[in-house]
């Protein structure tokens, strides 16, 4: 099965700053990587809208209108098309029941037919809440047809799995990452890491017959690239919830893990979102974390500040067990008086995303 090199390539999406802004960003993160992944390959640093393929084609993220088509790697309709949520219940996987809006039980999901970061996402638990969804996806979200499903509860599991799939039909298993951010998860449940490196053959095992169909349909219909799937579990069964055919912050985190595990003997990661006064700050109070205790911060990601938009930074902190983890986790989180949200999954929707790719 073919491998995917651990080489970091940033790519910036930051088309409406300038190539000082973005530099600027970007040494504080070249330094960050460099300092405390030197087991890896130093970063490559790139603007993306200013590589010169020549006549290459560019695997992207998503379809850039920008771009003509002939310069994605991945027809951009196919891959527009097949990122649609509407595409899931055609991928042979188990799935939530999917309804129509003349015709839906509540309660219920109602969805945007594109990702966008996590947002165009709404529970309903009666019609006033869902006619406000209708009516907040088609405003804000210019979906007049959304995806909507019934709710899968009492949720023991919810599996994120990342690949790559080769254009061949090949592929690369990265690895699968816990997620839990659901209202409807077991309140009894212990706090667990986002991941365990000594869990993966065991999660590989559990999501399997999930992800299978989903890389076979994708393939049949013409993509390769990066994979996300997500899947909820309980004591019913499995579901597939969504493809994402992008990078994530999940995806980084398992292109590191294993090496983090490996060299460091860190198997143990937890994800935290965080909105620091500064970069110098944050990159401080990482300092001394990682020379000072027994386990390694990563910032994975970031925006800029920009107007009222504050900084924000997506860092996992890898230790040698959970108690570790979550104590450096805790620790940080108090010493920057950072506003933390570790349950969410940025992906790069946001054009004006700076974002960590894999080189393959």
């Amino acid at each position: 099965m073919p491998e995917i090199h651990p080489k970091i390539l940033l790519l910036s999406y930051l088309f409406s700053y300038s190539l000082s802004t973005s530099c600027f960003f970007f040494f504080f993160w070249f330094q960050h990587w460099s300092e405390w992944l030197p087991f890896l390959p130093k970063p490559d640093i790139r603007i993306f809208h200013k590589e010169d393929t020549k006549t290459r084609p560019m695997i992207v993220n998503f379809p850039f209108q920008s771009f003509s088509a002939d310069k994605h790697a991945v027809d951009p309709d196919i891959h527009y098309e097949l990122s649609s949520k509407t595409r899931i219940p055609e991928m042979g996987a188990p799935c939530p029941r999917y309804m129509s809006r003349d015709n839906y039980t509540l309660p219920c999901m109602i969805k945007t037919t594109q990702g966008v970061g996590g947002r165009g996402v709404f529970l309903a638990r009666n019609k006033d809440e869902a006619q406000n969804a209708f009516r907040e996806l088609k405003t804000n979200f210019h979906c007049q047809e959304p995806v909507i499903t019934e709710v899968i509860q009492h949720i023991k599991e919810f599996l994120n799995v990342q690949l790559y799939l080769f254009q061949n039909g090949d592929f690369h298993w990265l690895g699968v990452r816990r997620k839990t951010d659901t209202a409807f998860r077991e309140v009894h449940q212990a706090p667990t890491p986002d991941v365990d490196w000594n869990e993966q053959k065991q999660l590989r095992k559990l999501a399997w017959d999930v992800a299978l169909p989903v890389m076979s349909y994708l393939h049949k219909h013409g993509y390769f690239g990066f994979i996300g799937v997500e899947i909820l579990i309980n004591n019913k069964g499995k579901f597939l919830i969504d493809v994402n055919l992008k990078t994530s912050d999940s995806t980084y985190l398992l292109l590191l893990a294993p090496h983090l595990a490996a060299f460091l003997n860190f198997p143990v990661s937890i994800v935290a979102d965080i909105r620091p006064t500064s970069i110098e700050q944050l990159l401080e109070e990482i300092h001394k974390v990682n020379c000072e205790k027994d386990g390694r911060v990563i910032v994975l990601s970031g925006d800029e500040e920009r107007g009222d938009k504050p900084l924000k930074a997506c860092v996992v902190v890898f230790a040698k067990d959970v108690e570790t983890a979550f104590l450096l986790h805790r620790e940080l989180i108090n010493s920057c008086a950072l506003i933390c949200n570790g349950i969410s999954d940025h992906n790069s929707k946001n054009p004006n995303r700076m974002v960590v790719l894999n080189k393959t």
